[in-house]
């Protein structure tokens, strides 16, 4: 949930440069990584550190070209390895934390957070893995301790912001929420995401208007910006659904889907839309897709289940009303 988002850079930008590192090989290294030639970075600071075992950096910078990569496995190799005989690297420590987090690994994350702030105090970044640990292991409160903490050591950084205000919504905390998001968008007139939940804030308190505005103004944002992301479309045409606004809700819906045709969500909606308005074909054409891609959906199936037996296919009406139900036990 959190974790899709979160953007790596303050690690990245560390260095720890030695004498030792001045050598052509390693700069020829550095200067691939600089370029974004993450593969061919990699490969030469790691045949720098078998030809000079612990002599430089190498294997740090190395792991930083495979986060790149989206290859934790092997930065967290690289760490481990430089880790082992630079045991006090403060700035290995925490990357570990990191490439942890992004592996899905939360424990072992926060054992090298602990690890990392006995040699030097977190600073926001830090504290922002860590609460996102906590916030993946559903400890809602920790996380928020946590990037309370941050924040206040790094007041305008807008991902400790915009983190904060998903884990106050996920509280249900929905002041502290809305207070958050519209911090980030205060400094980020474009951040879409920090808009959308804006609204979906603003909807939890019932403000309706305030939240369909919030809605659309992700969406010109999006439109603007053009980065791909479906959800102000859903969650407006949702509301419009919800609201019984049918005729403007499907054209929104069509859009979210159209962005994105592998959001479950999306169709799960637009079939429901499309079942409300009485067009059955296609919101059984929708809400079978949604299945495909999200099988264990309760509402897929339900919805699925009644568009069958308005159309007279009562035995598959049947079967889908069963594997509702047997979701439903599923999760009791």
């Amino acid at each position: 949930m959190l974790a899709k988002t979160i953007v790596f850079a303050a690690s990245l930008m560390f260095s720890t440069i030695s004498v030792a590192q001045g050598s052509g090989a390693y700069a020829d290294a550095l200067s691939l990584l600089a370029q974004g030639k993450y593969v061919e970075a990699a490969q030469a600071f790691e045949a720098l550190d078998e030809k000079q075992p612990s002599a430089t950096d190498a294997l740090l910078q190395a792991a930083k070209a495979r986060i790149h990569q989206q290859d934790y496995k092997s930065a967290e190799s690289d760490l481990t390895r430089f880790i082992a005989s630079h045991p006090k690297s403060d700035n290995a420590l925490y990357l570990l934390s990191f490439v942890y987090f992004r592996a899905g690994l939360t424990k072992q994350s926060l054992e090298a957070a602990t690890r990392g702030a006995a040699v030097r105090p977190p600073i926001g970044d830090d504290l922002k893995i860590v609460a996102l640990d906590y916030g993946l292991l559903g400890d809602f409160d920790e996380a928020a301790r946590y990037l309370e903490m941050a924040r206040k050591m790094d007041p305008k950084n807008l991902e400790i912001l915009y983190f904060l205000g998903r884990i106050r919504y996920q509280q249900n905390r929905l002041d502290d929420a809305v207070s958050a998001f519209r911090a980030v968008v205060g400094i980020d007139p474009e951040h879409s995401k920090a808009a959308d939940n804006l609204g979906l804030a603003l909807e939890g308190k019932g403000d309706l208007e305030s939240a369909e505005q919030a809605y659309r103004n992700a969406i010109e944002i999006e439109e603007k910006i053009n980065s791909g992301y479906e959800r102000p479309w859903l969650n407006l045409g949702r509301l419009l659904r919800e609201t019984n606004d049918l005729k403007d809700a499907i054209p929104v819906l069509r859009k979210a889907v159209a962005i994105n045709p592998n959001s479950a969500d999306a169709l799960l909606e637009l079939g429901k839309a499309e079942l409300s308005a009485a067009d059955l074909q296609q919101a059984r054409k929708h809400l079978e897709r949604s299945i495909e891609l999200g099988p264990d959906s309760i509402p897929a199936h339900y919805s699925l289940a009644r568009v069958y037996k308005k159309i007279g296919e009562e035995g598959l009406a049947a079967k889908e009303f069963s594997l509702t139900e047997k979701l439903n036990q599923s999760r009791h």
